[in-house]
């Protein structure tokens, strides 16, 4: 078997690992956007239960559209429990994922020197947050797959490339309207540096309308009034700039988020050959695309780090052309000593990173983690869960979450009296943020616990800890006895 399909599959167990255990949501849009839209067709919500973007119509429905003919797939075949349908969800995201992964190292191989392929192919399998990104039914994740599949079309040897190209930046821009500056600075690239001829041009952008026509039937057909949702779009974030009153945050953000999310060497190496690559290779393709999305994302008042991982997966490639231009240069012994060194620290760091992210929860609480062992191990059982603030599982944001609730569970504020000895039925649980322990304590010294589940397990946090990850964890207990003082 060659080296290439050994990576393949190794790659591939890996990413199935991430899609099982990265159970819940990296954040928020990614479900109340995505699944909990789904669920309104399935017939399972209400358009009351839905957060603000359905009622402004600023959400594309591609997504949505693609999660509910997935589910309606799994439940024909009688597959309804709804963990099992995400976990489905994810493993099939994981493996096209990969397939486009692969297909783009294969297409984009010979921009890198042959003793360095090996590498390239590894970096980008392995690269420790490229399958956590990759394996998220999120819309992040697919625009960045849509748009890195464009690039590997190009380079490929496909004689209709140009439809192609454009029915995937059109496919990018319906999964996150942002990535068009991906797409524009591709389009740029094919102009001035490329000099694609007018005709090629042409077909791109033909196609590219073509798949935008696609989306607004799909649209049309999802919220049940013919509606343009990237203009919606743009008149409540850009024109309203409604997404400020999520927060802003200076230009800079983005650097010091990765420092403190991706650990400080990564982050760093990452900036680095992003810097190199516009500093000496300016004319190369992944300059064109990555700058101008990477400087309308800094200019935005709100930002979150997820903005960016549209362009994760080019990371590689300007890691590797930046390292084969950098060992073809006269380095002094005591630098090479230095790089060689620093190579083997951020190596080892990123395999540490991936035995932890792989067996973690896609938040850093664990929220869904503790939901299922209350699913699996009360099915048939009332269930009263006490919570300390926004630490409630089902209920993270006011916004409804429909899809993760059982009818059996219910959840209060922790208070005493809500725990009754006349209750014998019930079950009644309790979720503690680990950070916030002792300042429970007051309340927890009248309760005797006993410990079930933790969102995290311990030795991932260990892991964390050393990394400079952060850690959030929620830990479930089961309430034994109200101690009498407490009574």
């Amino acid at each position: 078997m060659s080296k290439e399909r050994l990576i393949f599959l190794a790659a591939l167990i890996v990413y199935v690992v991430y899609a099982v255990f990265n159970n819940g949501f990296y954040y928020y849009d990614e479900h109340y956007q995505l699944i909990e839209f789904a669920e309104l067709k399935s017939g399972n919500n209400l358009p009351s239960d839905l957060t603000w973007e359905y009622a402004f119509k600023i959400r594309s429905a591609l997504q949505p559209a693609i999660a509910y003919w997935f589910f309606s797939l799994c439940r024909a075949f009688n597959i309804n429990n709804h963990y099992t349908l995400i976990t489905l969800l994810r493993v099939a995201t994981s493996v096209i994922a990969l397939s486009i992964v692969t297909y783009f190292i294969n297409q984009t191989s010979f921009l890198i020197q042959d003793r360095l392929k090996i590498w390239y192919r590894l970096l980008a399998c392995f690269l420790w947050f490229l399958p956590f990104i990759n394996v998220r039914f999120s819309s992040e994740s697919y625009a960045g797959l849509a748009f890195m599949l464009s690039i590997a079309v190009f380079y490929s040897p496909l004689k209709q490339k140009a439809y192609l190209m454009g029915l995937l930046f059109g496919l990018s821009f319906l999964f996150r309207f942002q990535t068009a500056f991906l797409s524009a600075g591709f389009f740029c690239w094919l102009i001035f540096i490329n000099k694609a001829n007018f005709k090629f041009l042409l077909k791109l952008a033909a196609a590219g309308v073509f798949m935008l026509a696609v989306g607004f039937l799909v649209d049309t057909w999802f919220y049940g009034v013919p509606v343009f949702t990237f203009y919606n779009y743009y008149i409540a974030n850009v024109i309203h700039d409604a997404a400020s009153g999520w927060g802003v945050s200076p230009w800079y953000f983005y650097f010091t988020e990765s420092l403190q999310t991706l650990n400080a060497a990564m982050a760093l190496l990452i900036w680095v050959c992003l810097l190199f690559q516009f500093i000496f290779n300016r004319r190369g393709l992944i300059c064109w695309a990555v700058v101008p999305f990477l400087l309308v994302h800094c200019l935005t008042p709100h930002k979150e780090l997820r903005f960016l991982f549209p362009m994760a997966n080019l990371i590689p490639l300007f890691i590797m052309l930046t390292v084969q231009t950098v060992i073809a240069w006269r380095i002094p012994k005591p630098l090479r000593y230095t790089l060689a060194i620093t190579t083997i620290l951020i190596l080892a760091i990123n395999v540490l990173s991936i035995f932890a992210v792989a067996f973690s929860p896609a938040d850093s609480e664990g929220r869904m983690t503790l939901t299922k062992y209350i699913h699996d191990h009360y099915p048939d059982k009332k269930v009263q869960l006490l919570v300390f603030g926004w630490d409630n599982p089902y209920r993270p944001i006011p916004e409804k979450q429909n899809f993760y609730l059982d009818k059996n569970v219910q959840w209060k504020q922790c208070d005493l009296s809500a725990i009754s000895d006349s209750n014998k039925g019930t079950k009644n649980l309790i979720i503690v943020r680990d950070s916030n322990l002792s300042l429970c304590q007051p309340f927890l010294q009248f309760l005797t616990i006993g410990r079930l589940k933790s969102g995290i397990p311990a030795w991932v946090k260990i892991i964390n800890n050393f990394l400079g990850f952060r850690n959030g964890s929620l830990t479930l207990y089961e309430i034994k006895a109200v101690n009498s003082t407490g009574t």
